[in-house]
C-alpha cells in the first residue's frame, strides 16, 4: 500500500509544464503565428487538435510562405461561424 502525504515545498515551487504556445491566452479572432522550422504542420495540427478538445476551444491551423497561422475560432456551431463571416 501507497503512503499518501503532503507534497514538498520543492514539489509545489516547480511548476508545471508550460506551453510554449499562447493556447489559453488567444482571443476569437485573433492568431499567432509559428515558423516553419519549429514544427511540421501535420504535427502542429495534431497539437491544436488535442489542445482544442482539452480546452474546449476551437484552433485552425493555415500554412503562409515561411510560417503557420494558428487561429482561434468561435466556440458555436457551423451556422453561427458563417455569419460570422468564417469560412468552413
Amino acid at each position: 500500500m501507497y503512503e499518501i502525504f503532503d507534497s514538498s515545498e520543492q514539489l509545489k515551487n516547480s511548476g508545471g509544464k508550460k506551453s510554449v504556445y499562447p493556447w489559453h491566452t488567444i482571443p476569437i479572432g485573433k492568431s499567432f503565428t509559428v515558423h516553419k522550422k519549429r514544427i511540421t504542420m501535420g504535427a502542429l495540427r495534431t497539437l491544436a487538435s488535442k489542445t482544442s478538445k482539452r480546452l474546449g476551444k476551437k484552433f485552425r491551423v493555415i500554412e503562409h510562405d515561411d510560417v503557420y497561422e494558428v487561429g482561434r475560432l468561435p466556440d458555436d456551431d457551423k451556422t453561427q461561424l458563417e455569419n460570422k463571416g468564417f469560412k468552413i
